[in-house]
């Protein structure tokens, strides 16, 4: 299968051996879908729209357009547009973690440990209101956290 991603005017053709659908699934919400999938030897995620619709489609290209030139610590990067066959999805990084609700719920944490993701969290939305964009939406399930390298990146 042969993904269309955009990247700003130009577009590139990434290739991937299996469909969307035969990619690992890695979230199921009402909202989107989350696959993990390969780009020249490179782990990505894939987000697709649970409920593909004109809307939908445009609320992804409102997310790329915003993130497109932001290269934030703490901030995932953005990849471009991704035809899914059946609307738009945004590739983007694979941060190689779950979402701080998924690690809550798998491990305490100490105290220690939430204030180092705290003052993450805290510095990346910092970063984030001086390049002028408002994030809406902040909860666990938007936060990846990497048990191994102790970084939490704000997405979605």
């Amino acid at each position: 299968m042969h993904v269309v991603v955009q990247f700003g005017r130009d577009t590139s053709v990434l290739s991937f051996d299996k469909n969307l659908s035969d990619l690992e699934c890695i979230h199921s919400g009402s909202r989107h879908l989350l696959y993990r999938g390969e780009r020249s030897g490179a782990a990505v995620v894939i987000k697709a729209n649970a409920a593909p619709s004109v809307r939908a489609d445009a609320s992804l290209k409102q997310e790329y357009q915003i993130l497109r030139d932001v290269h934030l610590p703490g901030i995932v990067k953005v990849f471009g547009l991704v035809d899914t066959g059946s609307g738009v999805g945004l590739a983007m990084e694979d941060l190689d973690g779950s979402d701080l609700t998924q690690a809550f719920q798998s491990a305490p944490f100490s105290v220690a440990l939430f204030l180092n993701i705290a003052v993450q969290l805290a510095e990346a939305l910092s970063r984030l209101h001086e390049a002028r964009i408002i994030h809406c939406d902040i909860h666990p399930g938007n936060i990846v956290w990497n048990p191994e390298s102790e970084i939490a990146t704000l997405c979605d």
